[in-house]
């Protein structure tokens, strides 16, 4: 499901292109999708092509685009520790298209280093 939630949250909208990029069947995808609907992650919305049936797509709820740091965070994770082919997707600034990483920031807004940070 986590893929399915990355994949919309990115700008995969349609159920075809869901299935297409995660090679899943279409009954499992439905199934997921549901579930990701009803637990308030994704709404559900409907497009039609022209001379086409109506379809349905689906579109991240707040909830879900307050999950967008935790992807960044695992993404940055692979980058460094899985060494994996470049990603499709990077998050960068809208203002200057500089790219950014997940950090830790104290209420000032001061960078904190990893190594100083501990959880309680």
């Amino acid at each position: 499901m986590l893929l399915i939630l990355r994949s919309v949250l990115y700008g995969v909208s349609r159920f075809g292109d869901l299935q297409a990029e995660l090679g899943i069947s279409r009954g499992v995808l439905s199934e997921r999708l549901t579930r990701l609907a009803n637990a308030g992650l994704l709404d559900r919305g409907t497009y039609q092509d022209d001379g086409d049936r109506t379809r349905e797509d689906y579109r991240p709820t707040e909830a879900a685009r307050a999950l967008v740091l935790a992807f960044a965070a695992l993404q940055q994770w692979g980058d460094v520790w899985l060494r994996a082919a470049t990603p499709a997707a990077r998050p960068v600034s809208r203002k200057t298209g500089a790219p950014l990483r997940v950090a830790f920031v104290d209420p000032s807004g001061a960078l904190v280093p990893d190594r100083e940070v501990t959880m309680r």
